[in-house]
């Protein structure tokens, strides 16, 4: 057997995990309740301080510019964040409590959230910016927010050998999936195995699980092509690049999109970082 398939196998170890408390395990149910209403919801997050908490202090950030001091949780569910994005911002907090970054000691949980609410972002930008229809804005921003989940597992399962394989990286410039998927550890394949276990909808664990794929051929494809592209112009935000390689070209065509409008949105992305960094510090429960 090789050595990938044993890896995959330890998705098995996925099932050790400390249960989940109770009541977030109803927040979870509610999450995935498409039928709730903003009322219930908020009542029902209310049964965690911690996220309660969080959502209250993301609802005063920066990032969304709303007038006044928010001090209750119904009021940031209803009049700032709105259920959909609650929904998705409650997701990724509660995964986040699930998964210790510390068994690694060169995991940056502080890097990791900008980069998943980063993609997040960006692929709703996209949906905006190229006017996809067949998109909903806000299943692009879950879809982005929960793409690269797989790495908290692999963080738990392998810390030792993944703080290796992150201090090589920084050492020697290297691309850190690339290094984990050659260790057969792979993200993605454990992201959506997480997503399914989660309950979450099919079409988060499909497109995550099936990220790898150069072309896919089911119902969620456009999706599985925007988070291509968002994976991108995350990049290109983060590292402030100026132009595109010819790889990174044929990844815009995916979305049919002109490098002139790609660069514009990134332009109004740079803008936002600081308030970006300001908002996962507030997420990661940080100061």
């Amino acid at each position: 057997m090789t050595d990938q398939k044993n890896r995959q196998l330890d998705i098995a170890k996925l099932k050790n995990l400390p249960v989940m408390p109770e009541e977030n395990q109803r927040i979870l149910m509610a999450i995935n309740d498409e039928d709730i209403d903003l009322d219930d919801l908020s009542e029902i997050l209310k049964s965690s301080p911690i996220l309660m908490a969080r959502l209250i202090g993301l609802a005063n950030s920066a990032y969304f510019g709303y007038a006044g001091q928010v001090t209750d949780l119904r009021v940031a569910v209803v009049n700032v964040l709105g259920l959909k994005l609650v929904k998705s911002l409650s997701l990724s907090i509660l995964i986040g409590l699930s998964f210790s970054g510390s068994r690694c000691k060169s995991f940056d949980s502080q890097r990791f959230w900008l980069d998943a609410l980063l993609t997040a972002v960006c692929a709703q930008a996209l949906v905006k910016a190229a006017k996809l229809k067949d998109i909903d804005a806000n299943t692009a921003y879950t879809a982005g927010m929960v793409l690269h989940i797989g790495m908290l597992a692999v963080v738990f399962l392998y810390p030792d050998e993944v703080a290796d394989i992150f201090a090589l990286a920084q050492k020697e410039e290297l691309d850190i999936d690339q290094l984990i998927l050659e260790k057969g550890m792979d993200q993605y394949l454990l992201g959506g195995y997480l997503l399914e276990r989660w309950k979450l909808p099919s079409l988060y664990s499909d497109v995550v699980e099936e990220y790898r794929v150069s072309e896919v051929d089911y119902a969620n494809a456009s999706l599985h092509s925007l988070l291509k592209v968002a994976s991108l112009l995350r990049r290109v935000v983060r590292d402030n690049q100026e132009q595109l390689s010819e790889d990174e070209q044929k990844v815009l065509k995916l979305l049919a999109m002109k490098e002139k409008q790609f660069f514009t949105i990134k332009a109004k992305l740079a803008e936002k970082m600081d308030d970006l960094n300001a908002l996962v510090q507030t997420m990661a429960g940080g100061k």
